[in-house]
């Protein structure tokens, strides 16, 4: 196996694990939405930022393969060096990881933003029974019809 052939095999395999983690993510995401209590919720929330962690790896590695497989091409003269529109496939090439690097990055900037909603509720969720527990204690809160 040469090695454009050996690139192209560990990108699929790191797209199959990013695709396999996505699923993860949202089994997560479902998990903190239904989560009974905060310990459960902060739970599923640790494992969510994890798995996003991880998915955030895997995505920088992609974009390091997909650079080795353009220069790969390059440098074995995979065909014509410029497209049939007469642009460089080494200029099309760092076009495509230079997206590739905007997508990782707005996709971490996403799971930044999925972690702060998540910590939001949490609080929401604490502030709220800290919120009832002390009505109760105060006997401003009524514990169900009176009659």
């Amino acid at each position: 196996m040469d090695p454009l052939e050996e690139v192209r095999l560990k990108i699929a395999k790191v797209e199959a694990e990013i695709s396999a983690l996505t699923t993860e993510i949202r089994e997560a995401e479902e998990n903190i939405r239904h989560a009974g209590d905060a310990i459960e919720k902060q739970r599923w929330v640790k494992k969510e930022e994890q798995l996003r962690d991880k998915d955030t790896e895997l995505l920088k590695q992609k974009n390091k393969l997909l650079d080795k497989e353009a220069r790969l091409e390059s440098a074995a003269g995979a065909g014509p060096s410029t497209t049939e529109t007469g642009v460089s496939k080494v200029d099309l090439a760092d076009q495509v990881q230079q997206m590739q690097s905007e997508i990782a990055d707005l996709r971490l900037g996403r799971v930044q933003s999925d972690l702060e909603i998540a910590n939001l509720h949490l609080k929401l969720d604490s502030s709220t029974r800290t919120s009832r527990t002390e009505a109760e204690s105060e006997g401003k809160l009524e514990l169900g019809p009176s009659a």
